[in-house]
């Protein structure tokens, strides 16, 4: 039998022990097991996972068992032991997402978010009533927005479709790595719901002036759908490093924004916070405003 289909075999094994472990989004192997299996001693286990953490300042999980808080340390391992598709597979199980693959989650919730508020019909009359209970434009639409959008069902619908769309296992643990990623990052203040609202309320902005509605404020400087550059996206493309002068191509958009994401995240770099959630909020102004000239093309 070659080494790659001992690989294989051994993978396959190792994961439909998970699955008939895995309780809701928990699971538990011991690390026995996982050792009788790749046929590796406890030395050799030990050996390894040190020369993981002087390679690249891993820190292992030194524990008796692995679960879904020291995966990381079990596809190390497995890697280690030369299971080279070990990550990929754990992955597309649902079972293991790296840093990179979760920013990419955190930039595809912006996009399908935006996206689907942008084609959400609007409700005229509930409009009408949340600007003239506000003093002002931007908290009628905030109120708005509250009222008709909920983020919890926001999150889970775009977790759903990034499984679907990514060919990864749907079940209790992926979605509850997507979901609570975001929810990690909204409790840090990194992604704000409030500000995707702000950016969609530019859209009930246009909508409240069609229809002649109370509050707008006919001063604004520029309409978000006139102009290929309004000032807000001009600031929003200097955030991310970019031109102001001209939207990108949205290939390099993203690959910018997942570069400089993955250079300033606090994991890595401690004082990156507030960078990171100013990032955040850049791309969503631009995805917002690419959301909603898709409605509105020229």
């Amino acid at each position: 039998m070659s080494a790659t289909d001992i690989e294989r075999r051994t993978l396959d094994e190792l994961l439909d022990e998970l699955e008939s472990v895995r309780v809701g989004p928990n699971w538990n192997l011991p690390v026995d097991y996982v050792l009788s299996l790749t046929e590796t001693s406890r030395e050799d286990y030990f050996r390894t996972l040190y020369q993981m953490e002087m390679d690249d300042n891993a820190r292992p999980d030194f524990a008796d068992e692995f679960n879904p808080e020291n995966t990381e340390t079990l596809v190390r391992f497995l890697r280690g032991c030369g299971y080279t598709s070990a990550e990929s597979r754990l992955h597309r199980a649902g079972y293991f997402f790296t840093t990179d693959q979760l920013l990419h989650w955190l930039e595809f919730f912006q996009s399908v978010t935006l996206s689907r508020m942008q084609n959400h019909p609007i409700d005229r009359e509930q409009l009408e009533i949340a600007l003239a209970g506000c003093r002002h434009f931007e908290d009628g639409a905030q109120f708005y927005c509250e009222c008709v959008f909920e983020r919890d069902e926001f999150i889970h619908f775009a977790a759903d479709l990034y499984l679907q769309r990514y060919q990864i296992a749907r079940h209790h643990l992926s979605l509850e790595i997507l979901e609570g990623f975001l929810l990690e990052r909204i409790r840090l203040g990194w992604l704000r719901w409030e500000d995707l609202c702000r950016i969609y309320s530019e859209h009930l902005r246009a909508r409240a002036r069609e229809w002649g509605l109370p509050g707008v404020d006919e001063e604004e400087a520029e309409s978000w759908l006139h102009g290929a550059i309004t000032p807000e996206v001009a600031r929003a493309l200097r955030t991310l490093e970019l031109p102001a002068h001209r939207m990108p191509e949205p290939a390099k958009l993203k690959k910018q924004y997942r570069a400089l994401l993955k250079k300033y995240h606090p994991d890595v770099n401690p004082e990156g916070a507030e960078r990171t959630r100013q990032l955040i909020v850049a791309f969503s102004i631009i995805a917002g405003k690419r959301a909603q000239a898709r409605e509105h093309p020229a």
